[in-house]
């Protein structure tokens, strides 16, 4: 699955007007969220915090050495905190981690995101043996072209849409499998995936009223509501509107269907059509071969009879003598 072997990412544009950020913002998943409390409707999940394991806290621990922005934030009392274990934020994190996608454990991945420079996060979908990787870089261009450094909060906030967003990939395998037998259209491979990231954006929104700003409000950080896109449309069709078309979120998934989705298509067809013709030359061959086994059979007879009249020729001749 190349390019996506299929990594599914999330666009990360901050621009300075709310509304022109979420214009460039940017089904059945294997594995639910539905045991983390966020909300998947308008009503607070009361479902309890998991006990984590060491493999969760690890990746945090991982996760923040690789980026120190994720590390500390500064206070209202103007002091730098550290995130700690005992934050809710960071059970909420190690939670996820340990939640299982396809029956592969989530971990960090400090390298390379391999999306274009706008791309501020990405995941790793688990094709074929691979991991589930969770992947954020430090810095990012922004709509003007400028090179900036993530902050603190914003980099949070696209590593939860991608732990959620990884949830889906159950379904986002099932919708490459399909399309690249050709069974999906363009428009379809569009909507179906970028619905499935629409559902990760409303959960991500929703983490932040349930986690995130119970956590900063008690541990006095001066959050700010626009990296956490709360003014989302739960409604898939309204939010994808909000895009502009020629925006890199928008401009990547038609450029993967026509890239990468459609020349395997074609070179599927190709194999099938080459294979198909040999099928024919093959079965030509086979009934030629029929045919010789058939004359070498009548040949194989008529020498064993000349070689059985020629062996009672030379007993006559012999006894004659």
């Amino acid at each position: 699955m190349k390019g996506l072997v299929l990594v599914i990412m999330f666009l990360f544009m901050p621009l300075l007007a709310e509304a022109e950020f979420y214009k460039c913002v940017d089904k059945d998943g294997v594995i639910s969220l539905s045991d983390i409390p966020c909300r998947s409707s308008n009503k607070a999940s009361q479902e309890p915090l998991h006990e984590y394991t060491e493999h969760g806290n690890n990746q945090i621990r991982n996760m923040l050495s690789d980026r120190p922005a994720m590390q500390e934030y500064l206070a209202d009392d103007d002091s730098i905190r550290k995130m700690s274990p005992d934050d809710l934020v960071w059970k909420w994190v190690a939670n996820a981690y340990n939640k299982r996608v396809i029956g592969y454990r989530i971990e960090w991945d400090g390298g390379k995101v391999n999306k274009p420079i706008t791309f501020l996060a990405e995941h790793a979908i688990p094709y074929q043996g691979s991991k589930v990787l969770i992947r954020v870089r430090q810095r990012f261009q922004d709509a003007q072209g400028k090179l900036c450094d993530a902050v603190f909060e914003e980099l949070w906030y696209v590593c939860i849409f991608e732990l959620f967003n990884s949830q889906n990939d159950g379904e986002f395998i099932n919708i490459y499998n399909r399309a690249i037998k050709g069974n999906v259209t363009k428009k379809e491979w569009f909507q179906l995936n970028t619905s499935l990231e629409h559902q990760a954006a409303i959960q991500t929104k929703h983490f932040f009223y349930d986690v995130w700003k119970p956590w900063a409000i008690k541990n006095g950080f001066h959050y700010q509501e626009r990296y956490w896109r709360v003014n989302t449309p739960d409604d898939y069709q309204e939010w994808i509107n909000l895009h502009q078309k020629n925006s890199p979120y928008i401009v990547w998934w038609r450029n993967y269907y026509d890239k990468q989705i459609v020349p395997y298509v074609k070179k599927v067809k190709r194999y099938e059509q080459e294979k198909k013709r040999y099928d024919i030359k093959k079965k030509q061959y086979d009934k030629e071969m029929q045919k010789y086994d058939q004359q070498k059979r009548g040949y194989d007879k008529k020498l064993n009879e000349y070689q059985r009249k020629m062996k009672q020729y030379k007993q006559r001749n012999s006894g004659q003598n």
